[in-house]
């Protein structure tokens, strides 16, 4: 399953892709709203009649799979935003799309492929480097997830995507990688997260640098329960501290 955030981006795709005219704007306008509300009924047909007054335009194709998605109809969403790609290969929002669809599916391969002409076409597309790199750390390609992950956290940092990083340095046998990318997040964005100080104190532990991880530890609040797990995690390869 994908993080949620994913999926609450199928609102701002449909809200970007709709900045550009289209023949008939008052039907877009009519199903966005209607997206909006909750309608999906009400959008579904107006996206539908938009794409009788465009049909040479993949947006209003878009729309519909964005509205099958929220219907939790994966197979018809993935048809619509098929189409739309038909008619406009470098339409990155489709392709990161159906990316997710067949990610959740656990089309891997194809998720991966969906997520890389994203990628392709919109350089700039977070979301989609952010999703190539848990593709690519399930199919256990961790140079991959690593460069995918990197891309995303260039383009908008965030300790969820820090520890995804740092997750797939350690998978890929580089414990050192994975504690620059989370000292390096804190230094830069993230001075009081807690999450990451807590990531560090495992990947310090996991390394087996006692000393460091204790350090960590001990400035954090020991009754938070991520704090409790991750020294239980660390006294698996340290041992506690001598007590002064």
């Amino acid at each position: 399953m994908l993080p949620l955030r994913s999926v609450s981006l199928l609102l701002i795709a449909v809200a970007r892709a709709a900045a550009a005219p289209l023949p008939d704007d008052a039907l877009v306008d009519e199903g966005t709203k209607k997206l909006h509300s909750g309608d999906l009924d009400g959008a579904l047909a107006a996206f539908m009649r938009a794409e009788k007054a465009a049909p040479k335009d993949p947006r209003p194709l878009f729309y519909r799979g964005a509205v099958l998605a929220h219907r939790h109809d994966p197979a018809g969403a993935a048809k619509a935003y098929r189409a739309a790609i038909a008619l406009d290969g470098k339409f990155a929002d489709a392709h990161l799309e159906l990316g997710t669809i067949l990610l959740d599916q656990n089309k891997l391969d194809d998720a991966a492929a969906s997520f890389k002409a994203a990628t392709d076409a919109r350089p700039d597309l977070e979301q989609a480097w952010f999703n190539l790199g848990l593709v690519e750390g399930q199919r256990k390609k961790y140079d991959a997830a690593v460069a995918a992950f990197k891309r995303a956290n260039a383009l908008k940092p965030s300790v969820e995507t820090t520890g995804y990083l740092a997750t797939a340095h350690r998978k890929k046998g580089d414990p050192a990688g994975a504690e620059a990318a989370i000292r390096d997040a804190i230094a830069k964005n993230f001075p009081k997260s807690l999450a990451l100080q807590v990531e560090l104190a495992r990947t310090l532990g996991a390394a087996k640098k006692c000393a460091d991880a204790d350090a960590v530890l001990a400035r954090l609040p020991p009754a938070h329960d991520s704090v409790r797990a991750a020294t239980k995690e660390v006294r698996t390869t340290c041992p506690a501290p001598a007590k002064r």
